[in-house]
């Protein structure tokens, strides 16, 4: 079946990638925003996460020959490289090769697109332009290697397609994910004015449990007044 008669594939596909990563993010966002300078395990659990989902992923196969095939297992990591830095993209790559062969022909053709990103930094330039050039790059290299291997006549509607939807997903994920990542630093950041003075920039609930610290190890008579 190819991927234009597989439109419930398609769809099922992109809506557990976002799933995956989306869950992640926010449960490694309880306490502080997730981001590429977060501790080190988050970063590492991310990149696992999104491991798992290709390794899912790389199950539904657009085929193009016995031995060439598309799949959409590269997104998560990508979109993980983006958001959670070198060690997240890393981790997913590695962890996924671990269970899919190690150094096969296919894991060897994501290394050449993984590793570029890597080397880019592309998470500490985190624009709409920024992605948007780099599935752009990645789709035009992908159709490249296999017009090198494949005879394409017949094969191009859904190639394109596949392509076409694979960059969607992409933008869809990425968009999303953005989304919930200014809300949460809005969150965030709300929080620590609402519980910050702003004069003396001392957080008000610790300050006055100090000097009520204070004044019970002194043993000091005083009174307080809570204004709301």
């Amino acid at each position: 079946m190819t991927y234009i008669a597989s439109i419930s594939t398609l769809y099922s596909d992109a809506c557990i990638t976002y799933a995956t990563l989306s869950i992640s993010y926010f449960l490694l966002s309880k306490n502080a925003p997730f981001s590429y300078q977060s501790a080190l395990w988050k970063r590492v659990v991310f990149g696992l996460l999104a491991g798992v989902a290709v390794l899912y992923l790389s199950q539904d196969r657009l085929e193009l020959t016995d031995k060439v095939h598309y799949s959409f297992a590269m997104i998560p990591m990508i979109l993980v490289t983006f958001f959670g830095g070198g060690v997240s993209g890393l981790v997913s790559f590695l962890f996924a090769m671990a269970l899919t062969g190690g150094f096969t022909v296919d894991n060897l053709f994501i290394a050449s697109i993984v590793a570029p990103l890597l080397l880019s930094r592309v998470w500490l330039k985190k624009s709409h332009r920024t992605f948007y050039l780099t599935i752009g790059v990645i789709a035009l290299y992908r159709i490249a290697v296999v017009w090198l291997l494949v005879d394409m006549s017949g094969l191009w509607p859904d190639v394109l397609l596949y392509q076409a939807v694979s960059a969607l997903c992409l933008a869809i994920c990425y968009h999303a994910l953005n989304f919930k990542e200014r809300h949460i630093y809005a969150y965030f950041a709300m929080r620590a004015r609402a519980t910050t003075d702003s004069l003396t920039h001392i957080n008000n609930r610790a300050s006055v449990d100090y000097q009520l610290m204070l004044q019970r190890a002194e043993r000091r008579p005083c009174g307080l007044m809570i204004l709301d």
